[in-house]
């Protein structure tokens, strides 16, 4: 009789709990096919450099941008007027690619951006994984900032 009850209880709980399992592998499948914007590494984003008509994305603080950048990056934390801030946005606009970096791995403030440039309709935004730390590593071309005057290094 106990061995009947137990089955009797125990498929009941889990007939009713078929419900919450698939409302959370759906949620999950969900957020993993939301997730639109790849994760690139060193290889594919100096291919993506070859290739041109890119903008390199600085995601860093606007002092650690200022300090040293990778060449030809552009900081999200544009200091100045409207007007730079609104050459930026057309820049992006008119990019096949953009790359969004940090100073190392993807943060969720890239994610952030990357899905605000989705929402306004520029494509082909894709999150550098390396970072900074890695592109200095590997010895790759940076560029300072000097009163208004951009130096190369390297």
């Amino acid at each position: 009789m106990h061995k009947v009850l137990f089955v009797i209880v125990f498929a009941g709980s889990m007939w009713l709990g078929i419900p919450k399992v698939e409302s959370l592998v759906v949620a999950r499948t969900k957020s993993q096919f939301e997730e639109k914007t790849p994760t690139i590494g060193l290889g594919q984003f100096l291919q993506l450099i070859r290739e041109g008509n890119i903008v390199i994305v600085d995601m860093r603080q606007p002092q650690d941008y200022e300090h040293s950048h990778i060449k030809d990056a552009v900081s999200v934390h544009q200091p100045g007027s409207a007007n730079t801030s609104e050459q930026v946005d057309n820049r992006l606009k008119r990019a096949r690619n953009i790359v969004l970096y940090s100073s190392g791995g993807v943060s969720e403030e890239m994610r952030q951006y990357a899905k605000a440039l989705s929402k306004q309709g520029i494509e082909g935004t894709a999150l550098y994984s390396g970072g900074f730390r890695e592109w200095i590593g590997a010895g790759l071309p940076v560029e300072k900032e000097t009163s208004n005057l951009t130096t190369n290094e390297h």
